[in-house]
C-alpha cells in the first residue's frame, strides 16, 4: 500500500535541505506520496509549526505520516519522537510541536526514535531531519511496524494552552499566528457557521471553556485600539481596503483587511489580545 508522507519543516527552499530529505525517503521507500505542507514556518518558531500542522493534518489520508522538523534544539537534550494517533503518525523532535495534535486525540501511542536500524548509518548533530526523522517516516511507509522504532514513551513536551477565556458575555483570545497576506488568525475558535446566521464555539488546544458556546453574528471584536462590528463570512463583505473579522478556513477568528494586510496597517504581534463580545 502507497503510504503518504507530509513535510513541514522551517528549513526554506533556498538551501538543500528539504531536496535532502526526499532523496533519503526516496532511497528507503521509493513508492511513498512525499506532500509538502510547508518549508516557510518562521525561522525556529515551533508553536508556529505547531498551529500549521493542527491546521492541516485532518486533511489527509487515515495512514498519512508527518514530518515535522522545526528543531532549534537539534543536537541537544530534545528527543526525536514517533506518535501514533490510530493510524495517522507524527515524527518530530520533542520540543511542543505535536501539541496541538496531541491535544485533539486521546489513546496516543509513542515511541522514542532510538533504534540506529532506522537512521542513517552517520547521525549528524545539526541535520536530524535528514539522519532521523526522514528515515524513521519512509521505513515505516515501506512497511516496518511503528513499535520497532524505539523505545516506548509516556510523556512529552506539550506548550503552553493558547489564550481563551469566557468573561461574561466576552471571549478573550490572542494572537496566535499572522499568515502571508497579513490576516491575523486568533486563538478564538473553532467555529460552525448555523442556519439561523448564528456562531456555535467548539474550544480547541485543550481549552477549559465549556464544550459549546453560540454567538450571534453581530459580535464585535476588539484589538489594541481598534474595533471591528460584526463577524463577516466572507472578504468581499468589506469594500477593497476595509478591516473585518471572519471566520477563517480552520475556524477561526481571523482579521483581515478586503485585498490587504491587517498585520502591516494595524501593527499586531503574535501574543497581542483580542476580544470577541456578544452583539
Amino acid at each position: 500500500m502507497r503510504r503518504t508522507i507530509a513535510l513541514l519543516t522551517d528549513f526554506g527552499l533556498r538551501d538543500s535541505f528539504v531536496g535532502v530529505m526526499k532523496g533519503v525517503i526516496a532511497r528507503i521507500a521509493s513508492e511513498a506520496n512525499v506532500i509538502d505542507i510547508s518549508h516557510a514556518v518562521p525561522a525556529q518558531d515551533v508553536r508556529a509549526g505547531a498551529l500549521m500542522l493542527h491546521a492541516g493534518y485532518r486533511y489527509f489520508p487515515a495512514d498519512a505520516i508527518f514530518v515535522a522538523v522545526v528543531d532549534p534544539g537539534v543536537g541537544g537534550a530534545r528527543r526525536p519522537i514517533a506518535v501514533r494517533a490510530g493510524q495517522q503518525v507524527f515524527i518530530a523532535p520533542d520540543n511542543g510541536i505535536l501539541s496541538y495534535v496531541l491535544q485533539e486525540n486521546t489513546g496516543v501511542e509513542s515511541r522514542l526514535l532510538d533504534n540506529p536500524a532506522f537512521h542513517l548509518p552517520q547521525v549528524s548533530s545539526t541535520f536530524h531531519g535528514r539522519d532521523i526523522f526522514a528515515p524513521a517516516a519512509a521505513h515505516l511507509a515501506a512497511g516496518t511496524a511503528f513499535d520497532a522504532l524505539g523505545s516506548p514513551l509516556t510523556h512529552w513536551h506539550l506548550l503552553e494552552v493558547p489564550v481563551l477565556s469566557a468573561e461574561g458575555d466576552r471571549l478573550r483570545g490572542e494572537v496566535l499566528h499572522i499568515d502571508h497576506f497579513g490576516n491575523v488568525v486568533t486563538s478564538i475558535g473553532r467555529f460552525q457557521w448555523l442556519e439561523d446566521d448564528h456562531l456555535r464555539l467548539e474550544p480547541a488546544f485543550g481549552s477549559a471553556l465549556p464544550a459549546r458556546v453560540s454567538l450571534a453574528r453581530r459580535c464585535a471584536v476588539t484589538i489594541g485600539d481598534t474595533y471591528l462590528d460584526g463577524v463577516r463570512r466572507t472578504y468581499s463583505d468589506a469594500y477593497p481596503g476595509a478591516a473585518l473579522a471572519l471566520i477563517g478556513s480552520s475556524g477561526f477568528l481571523e482579521l483581515s483587511i478586503n485585498l490587504g494586510s491587517f498585520a502591516d496597517v494595524f501593527d499586531v504581534h503574535a501574543g497581542d489580545s483580542v476580544i470577541l463580545e456578544a452583539g
